[in-house]
C-alpha cells in the first residue's frame, strides 16, 4: 500500500463520522431516486399494460340514439381495427341493504354472450351476467366503498319504476381506473356515482331503447391517421347529431391518471436531487477544509516529487469511496423502497394488472449518480490542492476577512469578554460560517418542502370544500324538476334555507379555442354559492352575462367584455342544439376553475326549448339545516320525486380527504427522508466546523479557560449561526416550496387547479425548532472530542 492510500485511510479514520454522515446522505438520495422513480415506472407500466391487455379505446363518440347496425359502417372505415357500440344511460341507484343511500348510477350495455372487442372488463370476483337476466357487473372502487359482493342487490330507480339488479361480478374497467363521471365533473365519488355493466338487451328494454346505441368506442391501426378516422366516424354518425370525437388522450379517466403519473415523475426526480445536492455541498465543504488543514502535507508531497494528478487522485479517492459506499446501501434500500411503495400505491388505485418488477436501468442510474455527485463536488477542492506549491504550502493561509469581518459582538458592547468571543467568531472565518449556513438552510428547505406541500394540499382542499360545499346538504335529480320543490323543502322542520340550482354541461367556444365545463344557474344573491373575485371581494351573478372560473379564463384566453359561444352536448337534446352567446362580465377565484355562473332564470330561458325544461327548472337543491336534523332531512330528501342522490357536506369532506390519502402518505414519507437528511447535513457541517478549531481550543486551554467555558462558547457560536440560518431558511424555504410545487404540477393540472402555496405557521415553527435541536445534538460529540485533544500535539501542528 503506497503512502497516499495510507494517508487516505488515516484521513477516513480521523474523520470517520463525517464520512459516515455524508455516505448516509448519499445513500438516502440514491435510495429515494431509485425507489420513487421505480414507483413511477411501475405505475406507468402497469397503466399502459392494463390498457393494452384490455384493448383500451383510441377514440369514442357520443351521439343521439342510432340503430345498432351503424356499428358495421363504422367498422368499415379504413384504419378502424375494432369497434363496439353501446347504450349508456344514467339513473338513480339504491343499495338494497341500505335504502338510506341513493346515488347516480351509469348503466352501460354490453354483450354477455361474447367477449368485448374494445374496453374489455377484468372480473376480479364473481362471473358474467346471464343472458336476459337483470344482473350487473359492478365497478370495483364502488363495490369496495359500499362493501358490496356478488349476490348482493342494487335497485335502479327510474321515475315510478324500481328494478332489482343482482350483482353477478366485480370488475375493473380501463375506462374507469380513475372513476370520473365526465370532464366537467372530475370529483366524482363512490357515495354519489357508480358504474355498472349489464346485458345490452335488458338495458334497452328498461329504457325503451331496444336495438339502439348512443356511443361507439374504437381502436385504430398504429399507422392510421387518428384525426382522419375520427372525422370519418363523425360523418357516418352525422344524422344522429354526434359530439366531437374524444381521443384517448382526452378521455377523462385516462387524462387524470396521466396527469397524476407525470406529476409523480417530477417528484421522483426533484426530491432525490435535494438529497444528492446536500451531499455534494457537504463533500465540497469537507474537502475544502481538508485542503486548508493539510497544506504542509501537500507541500511535502509536492517537494518529494508527487505530480498534481497524484494529488488530485488522492483527494478524489476519499470522495469516491463515500459515493461507492453510499450508493451500495442506497441501491439496497431503494430496491426495497420501490417495491414496497409500488405495492402500496397500486393497492389504492386498483390497477387490473400490476407490473412491479426490478427496474435495472433506474438502479444503474442511481448508483452512477451517487458516485458521480461525490466526484464532481470533490473536483474543485482536489484541483485547488494540486496547485499548491511547496513554498506556498509552508505559509499560513491569509484570513479572508481579517479586520473587515462582520463583528456581531459590536452590536452588544456591554457583554463580558467570554460572551463576546463566540459572537466575534461567527464571521471571522466566513467560509466556515457560510458552509454551515448552507447546511442549515438546506435542512430548512427539505423540511419545509415536505410539510409545506401537505399544508398547501390541505388548504387547497379546504378552499375547494368551502367554495363547493357552502351548504349542509345537497340533493341532485336525474331529471329536471321545478323550483316548486324548493318551496316544499323550505317548509320542512329543521330547514334554515334552501336554494335551487340548474347545472348543465356546456361546450364553450371563443375564436378557435373550445373547452367543456359546467354552466351553473344560481339564484341572484345566492347565500350558498359564494363567488369571490381575485381581489378577494364578493361577486354576484349579473343579468348582463356570466362569471367565468380561472381555468376557462386561461384555456380560452378571455377578458372581460368578450362574447363566448355556448352549446349543449348533442346527447342532451333530441334535435341539434342551437348555439347561444354569453358575455364575460367577470372572473371568480376558485380551487377548481372549470365552472361558469349566471342567473338561474337566464340559463333556463336560453335552453328551455332545446331541453324542453319545465318552468323554474332546477337540477339540484342546496340546503342549510339544523345540525340536529341533518341525517333525518337527508333521508327525507331521498323520497323526493326523481332524486338521484342526497348527501351531506361532512360526507363529501370525508370522501375528498380519502381521495388524497395516498398522496398525503407519500408526502409524509418524503418528510421523514427530509428530516433524516436535514439531521445528517447539519450534523456534518457543524461537526467539521467544531473539529477544525483544535489549535484555537488548545490556545484557550493554555490560557486557563476551562473546558466548560470553551464548550459553551462553541455552542453559543454555532447556535447563533443556526439562528441566522433559520432566519434565512424561512423565506428561502417558502420560495423553494413554490418552485417545487410549480415544477411538480403538469400544465394540465396548473390549468385545472387554481391552488396556491400556503405554509402554515406551525410548519415554520416546527422546522426552526428541529434545526435548533439538531444543532444541539450535533455539538456534544464534537465538543467532547475537543476536550480530549493533546495540547502539546495541537501546538506542534500549529507551529508546523
Amino acid at each position: 500500500m503506497n503512502i497516499l492510500w495510507r494517508k487516505t485511510l488515516r484521513d477516513i479514520a480521523r474523520s470517520r463520522w463525517q464520512y459516515v454522515s455524508i455516505s448516509f446522505m448519499v445513500a438516502l438520495g440514491v435510495a429515494f431516486l431509485i425507489g420513487s422513480y421505480s414507483v413511477y415506472e411501475n405505475l406507468a407500466g402497469s397503466y399502459e399494460g392494463s390498457y393494452r391487455k384490455l384493448g383500451f379505446e383510441d377514440f369514442s363518440v357520443r351521439f343521439n340514439s342510432a340503430p345498432e347496425r351503424i356499428v358495421n359502417r363504422i367498422a368499415q372505415i379504413p384504419g378502424v381495427t375494432a369497434v363496439e357500440g353501446r347504450l349508456v344511460e344514467e339513473t338513480a341507484l339504491e343499495l338494497s341493504k341500505d335504502t338510506s343511500k341513493k346515488m347516480l348510477g351509469r348503466l352501460i350495455g354490453m354483450p354477455v354472450d361474447r367477449e368485448l372487442k374494445v374496453n374489455r372488463l377484468h372480473i376480479t370476483k364473481g362471473r358474467m351476467p346471464q343472458v336476459g337476466f337483470p344482473e350487473v357487473l359492478l365497478e370495483s372502487a364502488f363495490a369496495k366503498h359500499h362493501e358490496l359482493k356478488p349476490g348482493d342487490y342494487l335497485i335502479a330507480v327510474r321515475q315510478n319504476s324500481r328494478l332489482s339488479l343482482r350483482i353477478a361480478g366485480i370488475v375493473q374497467s380501463d375506462e374507469y381506473l380513475y372513476v370520473v363521471r365526465s370532464k366537467q365533473d372530475i370529483v366524482a365519488m363512490p357515495d354519489t356515482f357508480g358504474v355498472l355493466f349489464m346485458d345490452e338487451n335488458v338495458l334497452g328494454a328498461l329504457f325503451q331503447k331496444s336495438g339502439q346505441i348512443n356511443e361507439i368506442h374504437c381502436t385504430t391501426a398504429a399507422n392510421a391517421s387518428l384525426e382522419k378516422v375520427m372525422d370519418a366516424a363523425r360523418s357516418v354518425l352525422i344524422d344522429s347529431d354526434p359530439e366531437d370525437p374524444i381521443p384517448r388522450k382526452e378521455q377523462p379517466s385516462y387524462q387524470m391518471l396521466q396527469q397524476d403519473v407525470r406529476g409523480f415523475r417530477m417528484y421522483a426526480v426533484l426530491f432525490p436531487m435535494l438529497f444528492l445536492g446536500a451531499a455534494a455541498v457537504s463533500v465540497y465543504s469537507m474537502l475544502n477544509r481538508f485542503v486548508r488543514a493539510q497544506r504542509p502535507e501537500i507541500g511535502l508531497f509536492r517537494s518529494l516529487g508527487l505530480s498534481p494528478s497524484q494529488i488530485v487522485g488522492h483527494f478524489l479517492s476519499g470522495s469516491i469511496l463515500i459515493g461507492v459506499v453510499g450508493s451500495f446501501f442506497g441501491v439496497l434500500l431503494g430496491i426495497w423502497l420501490g417495491n414496497a411503495l409500488s405495492r402500496y400505491y397500486m393497492s389504492q388505485v386498483q390497477v387490473p394488472f400490476p407490473e412491479i418488477i426490478p427496474r435495472l436501468g433506474v438502479t444503474t442510474v442511481g448508483s452512477v449518480v451517487g458516485v458521480a455527485v461525490c466526484m464532481v463536488s470533490a473536483w474543485l477542492p482536489a484541483i485547488a490542492a494540486s496547485r499548491i506549491g511547496p513554498a506556498e504550502a509552508m505559509r499560513p493561509v491569509t484570513p479572508s476577512f481579517g479586520r473587515q469581518s462582520l463583528r456581531l459582538d459590536a452590536l452588544l458592547p456591554g457583554l463580558p469578554m467570554m460572551a463576546r468571543i463566540p459572537l466575534r467568531n461567527v464571521f471571522r472565518q466566513p467560509r466556515r460560517t457560510v458552509s454551515t449556513l448552507i447546511g442549515v438552510v438546506s435542512g430548512m428547505c427539505l423540511m419545509i418542502t415536505a410539510s409545506g406541500l401537505l399544508d398547501s394540499m390541505n388548504v387547497a382542499i379546504n378552499q375547494l370544500l368551502s367554495a363547493e360545499f357552502g351548504y349542509d346538504l345537497r340533493a341532485d335529480f336525474y331529471d329536471y324538476q321545478s323550483k316548486r320543490v324548493v318551496q316544499t323543502v323550505r317548509s320542512w322542520s329543521g330547514i334554515n334555507w334552501a336554494e335551487g340550482v340548474l347545472e348543465l354541461p356546456m361546450e364553450f367556444r371563443f375564436g378557435k379555442r373550445s373547452y367543456s365545463a359546467l354552466l351553473n344557474g344560481i339564484e341572484p344573491g345566492s347565500r350558498l354559492v359564494p363567488l369571490v373575485g381575485f381581489d378577494g371581494k364578493p361577486m354576484k351573478v349579473s343579468e348582463e352575462g356570466a362569471i367565468f372560473g380561472p381555468t376557462l379564463r386561461s384555456q380560452l384566453k378571455l377578458k372581460v367584455g368578450d362574447t363566448v359561444q355556448i352549446a349543449l352536448p348533442e346527447y342532451l337534446t333530441k334535435d341539434k342544439s342551437t348555439t347561444k352567446e354569453v358575455k364575460v362580465v367577470g372572473f371568480c377565484d376558485e380551487a377548481i376553475g372549470t365552472q361558469v355562473y349566471m342567473p338561474r332564470w337566464q340559463l333556463e330561458t336560453l335552453f328551455r326549448a332545446d331541453l324542453d325544461l319545465p318552468g323554474n327548472a332546477i337540477t339540484g337543491i342546496l340546503i342549510v339545516a339544523d345540525p340536529l336534523h341533518k341525517e333525518m332531512l337527508r333521508k327525507r330528501l331521498l323520497n323526493l320525486p326523481r332524486v338521484a342522490s342526497a348527501i351531506s357536506a361532512e360526507t363529501m369532506r370525508t370522501m375528498v380527504t380519502d381521495l388524497i390519502k395516498t398522496s398525503s402518505r407519500f408526502v409524509r414519507i418524503m418528510e421523514l427522508f427530509g428530516a433524516a437528511l436535514a439531521f445528517a447535513t447539519i450534523f456534518n457541517m457543524i461537526s467539521m466546523n467544531v473539529l477544525e478549531r483544535q489549535s484555537e481550543v488548545a490556545t484557550l486551554r493554555t490560557l486557563g479557560v476551562s473546558r466548560k467555558s470553551i464548550g459553551l462558547m462553541i455552542a453559543a457560536e454555532n447556535l447563533v449561526v443556526a439562528v441566522i440560518g433559520v432566519a434565512i431558511g424561512l423565506p428561502v424555504g417558502r420560495e423553494f416550496v413554490k418552485m417545487f410545487w410549480a415544477a411538480s404540477m403538469t400544465e394540465e393540472q396548473q390549468n385545472l387547479f387554481s391552488f396556491s402555496v400556503v405554509i402554515l405557521p406551525f410548519t415554520y415553527v416546527q422546522a426552526a425548532v428541529a434545526i435548533i435541536l439538531v444543532t444541539l445534538l450535533s455539538l456534544p460529540p464534537s465538543i467532547a472530542y475537543l476536550n480530549r485533544i493533546d495540547l502539546a500535539r495541537a501546538f506542534k501542528e500549529r507551529t508546523n
